[in-house]
């Protein structure tokens, strides 16, 4: 069985399961909230991909994706960089929300969830606050509630293997058992059809930045 939602292409080799919408469920509304930043609607992947394998179960990696507490451990590195930025001035900042701190997490039918946060003040920016014309643009499409909603921190993961990040930039992961023991991963840079030339280079430079294997 094969269809499509918004651009991303899903697959069946049994033909007897729920329709795609079914099982993808109220997580939509977390996919839109990428599709949406684009003034056309569109996404595409930024040319290139990475592939590597790992040495454990796959999903170890599904769980890993739900998981907040790796962060400060496993990418310490990144913060370090990040941190550094910030001093010199050389990045920016997303806008600073009216709401308190939090983070949290939504569960969804068939297995698939989302871990989101907000952050009264933030040492890394986003490609859709480069400019504020385009900023105001999407909260004037979308309205205010889901233009903050776009601007946090979100980790969807959709059951039984794949993840959409957007923080400093998109990634899609997908996954594959190649035994009970071994896992291939294969992750792409998501970008926006329509966003302007300095937003693509940023958000490849976020990708690389966090990203890379």
């Amino acid at each position: 069985r094969f269809e499509s939602y918004r651009g991303l292409l899903f697959a069946s080799l049994n033909a007897d399961v729920p329709s795609l919408g079914e099982h993808l469920g109220d997580a939509k509304v977390f996919i839109d909230l990428v599709v949406d930043q684009s003034p056309v609607g569109k996404i595409e992947y930024v040319p290139g991909e990475t592939t590597y394998t790992f040495n454990g179960n796959w999903k170890l990696q599904f769980e890993n994706g739900l998981d907040f507490y790796h962060f400060s451990s496993t990418h310490s590195s990144y913060v370090d960089i990040l941190a550094e930025r910030a001093k010199r001035g050389t990045i920016g900042v997303l806008p600073s929300e009216d709401e308190p701190e939090a983070q949290g997490s939504f569960n969804f039918n068939y297995g698939h969830a989302v871990n989101w946060s907000i952050l009264s003040q933030s040492i890394f920016s986003r490609p859709l606050c480069l400019e504020q014309d385009a900023l105001d643009a999407v909260r004037k499409r979308v309205g205010a509630t889901r233009a903050k909603w776009m601007l946090r921190q979100r980790n969807l993961t959709i059951y039984p293997n794949l993840q959409i990040i957007d923080i400093n930039s998109a990634q899609i992961r997908t996954w594959r058992p190649l035994s009970a023991h071994k896992t291939e991963m294969t992750s792409h840079c998501l970008g926006v059809v329509g966003e302007s030339a300095a937003a693509r280079r940023f958000r490849i430079r976020g990708y690389q930045d966090f990203f890379n294997p």
